[in-house]
């Protein structure tokens, strides 16, 4: 192979490792917890992670993947939960100025003393329970 295709070679690697770590580069990891922060990004509890966040106010969305938990207690969210075959989400005494989605039937969802300005959608045959809230959108979960 030629000098050329050497170079062409590693410009084609470096980009493309670029490109999958940039996927998170603006969002925010969450492992573990999260108290009295302004957050002006994204949040992403990755993969197996628990994430507690409290007393904080998030500007985008929050979005928890599979086999992932979130516990949020007095957090403003500007944006929306979005859980992806997560495993457990709660969500106490929170507000969420967009909706909540769970995108897999398996995961339990527990929103309490809350409200929520959208929807919240589960897939078929996803659990939900609730109490003192209110819900300013549809609620379709069944």
């Amino acid at each position: 192979m030629t000098t050329f295709g050497h170079y062409k070679r590693l410009t084609v690697l470096i980009f493309l490792s670029y490109v999958s770590t940039s996927a998170w580069a603006d969002d925010r990891i969450c492992r573990g917890a999260l108290s009295q922060k302004n957050i002006e990004q994204n949040i992403v509890v990755p993969s197996g992670s628990y994430c507690q966040i409290s007393h904080s106010r998030i500007k985008g969305n929050i979005e928890v993947e599979a086999d992932a938990t979130l516990n949020m207690n007095q957090v403003r969210v500007h944006g929306n939960v979005i859980a992806k075959r997560s495993q457990k989400i709660e969500i106490n005494e929170s507000r969420i100025n967009g909706n909540v989605e769970l995108k897999h039937r398996q995961i339990q969802l527990k929103i309490s003393d809350s409200q929520v300005k959208g929807n919240v959608s589960c897939a078929k045959g996803g659990r939900f329970q609730g109490q003192n809230n209110r819900i300013d959108g549809n609620i379709e979960c069944g």
